[in-house]
This record gives C-alpha cells, sequence and structure tokens, in this order.
C-alpha cells in the first residue's frame, strides 16, 4: 500500500491544542502496548476514515520551529510534549540525532559523555589533570607544595646522570641512544648531515631533492618479490648534474646518491642469525631483519642501474661512510 507524506502541503493553522493531539494519537496513532507508533499512520484510507488530516495538520503547525525533521520525530515530539532543543546530560550539547519513536532521543551526545556522567570517578578534567601530574612529580622528588619545583624538575632532567642514563637505557633497548630515528624521512639529524654535506661540496641545493620543509625526497616505484608488488621508495638524497635533468628527473644525469641509514637499517653481517627479528622495536613495524635489509638492497640496486658518479651510505650507528660501488650486493 502507498505510503504517504503528511507533513507535506498541508496549511499552516492549528486546528488542535497540544493536549487534544496527544488524545489522538494515544488512540488512533499508536500500538496497543502504548509504546509504539503503529503502521497504520502512513495508511491513506485509515486516515480518511477516522478524520486524522486535521490531527497532522495540528503535528505540523506545533512544530513548525522545526522545518527539517521527519513525521516521525514530530509526532514523538507532540505526543511527549518536548517541542525545544534537547541537550547532553554531561557536556550540555544540543542532540539533533532523533534514534525512533520508543526511545526518541539518546541522554548523551557520544559514549564518552555517557561514562563521564555514570562512572564520574575514572574520568578527570584538565585541570584534575595536571594537578595531579603536578603532584605526582613532586612527590617523587621529595618536593613541598610551596617549593619551584618546575625549576627543580627541570633541573633534575638536565642532570648530566640523568641524560646518560636515559642514553644507557635506550642503548640498551633498542640498540641506539636515539631511537627515535627511523631513518632520512623524519630524522632532523638525517636533515643536518646532508645539508651540511652540500655545504661542504658547494652543491647547489635547487639541484637536489631531499627531505626539508618545503621539498621532498626522490621517490621512485620499484617491484619487492617478498611482496609480489609494487612500493614506493625514497631516497634521502639525489643530486643532479643540471637544472634540466632536475626538472625532467632524468635518471642517466645522476652526480649524487646517499643514502642515510639509521639504527634500523642493517648490514649483510648484522643480520646473520637474526633474520628473523623484528627490523625495528615499534608495534607498527610490519618487516623482519632480513626483510629490511632485502629493501635497502633492492632500492639500491634500482638506481645504480642508471649509472649515477657516485653513490653514498652513511652509516649512524658508526659515523662511516661507505660508496656502494666498493662492495657487492
Amino acid at each position: 500500500m502507498k505510503k504517504i507524506d503528511h507533513t507535506e502541503n498541508i496549511e499552516s493553522k492549528q486546528v488542535y491544542d497540544i493536549d487534544k493531539c496527544v488524545d489522538l494519537i494515544r488512540d488512533h496513532l499508536i500500538t496497543k502496548n502504548g509504546k509504539s507508533l503503529s503502521p497504520i499512520y502512513t495508511r491513506q484510507c485509515y486516515i480518511d476514515n477516522h478524520n486524522l488530516i486535521p490531527l497532522y495538520q495540528s503535528i505540523k503547525y506545533i512544530t513548525s520551529h522545526l522545518p527539517n525533521i521527519t513525521l516521525v520525530e514530530r509526532i514523538y515530539r507532540v505526543y511527549n510534549k518536548q517541542l525545544g532543543n534537547v541537550f547532553c546530560k554531561q557536556c550540555n550539547k544540543q542532540i539533533t540525532k532523533f534514534d525512533k519513536f520508543t526511545t526518541g532521543f539518546r541522554s548523551f551526545c557520544s559514549y564518552s559523555c555517557n561514562a563521564r556522567y555514570n562512572t564520574p570517578s575514572k574520568f578527570l578534567s584538565e585541570e584534575s589533570r595536571q594537578e595531579r601530574s603536578k603532584k605526582l612529580s613532586q612527590s617523587r622528588l621529595g618536593l613541598k607544595l610551596n617549593d619551584d619545583w618546575k625549576l627543580k624538575l627541570k633541573t633534575a632532567a638536565n642532570n648530566p646522570k640523568t641524560i646518560n642514563q636515559k642514553k644507557s637505557t635506550c642503548l640498551l633497548k633498542y640498540g641506539t641512544s636515539n631511537p627515535g630515528v627511523l631513518g632520512a624521512y623524519s630524522s632532523r639529524s638525517a636533515q643536518e648531515y646532508i645539508i651540511s654535506l652540500l655545504q661542504k661540496r658547494n652543491i647547489d641545493t635547487n639541484l637536489a631533492y631531499f627531505k626539508t620543509t618545503d621539498k621532498n625526497e626522490f621517490w621512485q616505484m620499484i617491484y619487492v618479490p617478498f611482496l609480489n608488488k609494487m612500493k614506493y621508495f625514497s631516497y634521502d638524497l639525489i643530486v643532479f648534474s643540471t637544472k634540466d635533468a632536475v626538472i625532467d628527473k632524468d635518471l642517466t644525469k645522476i652526480d649524487l646518491v646517499l643514502e642515510y641509514n639509521g639504527p634500523w637499517h642493517y648490514t649483510n653481517e648484522e643480520i646473520l642469525g637474526v633474520e628473523y627479528e623484528p627490523a625495528t622495536p615499534y608495534k607498527s613495524n610490519k618487516f623482519t631483519k632480513l626483510q629490511q635489509f632485502e629493501l635497502d638492497k633492492l632500492k639500491l640496486n634500482h638506481i645504480r642501474q642508471f649509472n649515477p658518479k657516485e653513490i653514498l651510505v652513511y652509516w649512524e650507528r658508526t659515523g662511516l661512510t661507505e660508496n656502494i660501488f666498493l662492495r657487492d650486493f
């Protein structure tokens, strides 16, 4: 049977007051158990037989201040005399999404607000968090509340003994005193090294691709056998011989290639016996040490086929620079 929308093309005049609308809705549109809206509210024959068009006109008029809502929500609002805005009990944010006739509007705008309202002891305001952190820091350092705890905390953090202890712990856990370095892509030390190298060799930066705030590294797509797919690789430094070669990205005119290998890159000797250990200590790591070694090898062999004048690999752990033409993969 065809359903109709009684909110369209009706006169904006009030036929019944809200109390009579509630009685008519309860008598004619609500199911016998009194909990939900009956499907008959959309049937034209039922509307005509019970002369309910004035009821729909009244519902439309009473809720005319809410133009973009469904007929079900209009009936719900009139039946429950809930004509104003609905707000979250926790954050007082307006709730605009209507659920359904049996439940109406939810009491909270999100699960987080629901949890904060019902279990407040598990949540702290930002001010409370800061105060708790402050007291915790003070108690650890044996400070009193009236002490200049910030100055003492800063002094303790800059203590050479503390700094050396941090480095020793990182070296023991990650094999480097700077575990945040994952390579030249995000490494400030790599950028500093590359800029220093360009200055030392008097190379025009306009001829080079490397990571800075306004430019990126040089990218190539290479097939990876153990992944059975193509993968993008970036080169930490590519220096072209001419400006035209830079614009055209002419791989046959490369003067210098540099790879800055941080702590998570390995030589063939370093992976012996530990090939299947994770390449990095991070949970997001997807590769073993052997796979990382193979990826580095693929990248260098790919660029070597275009016969650049020089290919260098700098090893951050040892501080040594290697020309890969001197060894064979």
